[in-house]
């Protein structure tokens, strides 16, 4: 899902709803922010090929061939906190 709200704005609403923040960018194409279910994040993120493997995201119908660049996490928790995605 997009949100246009400004991240300082949009994080408290988006942590309560269980979602996680995420960028995608690359390709010659602006850069879009998506939200992803911290669930489903936390569970795909177990499999290795998570990290090295071409993943593809689905952002307003389209699907968009993506790979993880960078992963923010909580110093304390098990939470992941941002996300960085560069199209491939």
């Amino acid at each position: 899902e997009i949100y246009t709200l400004s991240l300082h704005d949009a994080l408290p609403i988006l942590r309560h709803a269980d979602l996680v923040p995420a960028i995608v960018y690359g390709a010659g194409k602006e850069a879009v922010s998506v939200t992803l279910d911290h669930k489903k994040l936390i569970l795909a993120q177990e499999k290795p090929e998570f990290y090295s493997s071409e993943l593809t995201l689905v952002i307003n119908g389209e699907e968009v061939k993506v790979n993880v660049k960078a992963i923010q996490r909580h110093p304390v928790r098990y939470k992941l906190v941002h996300l960085d995605f560069v199209r491939v």
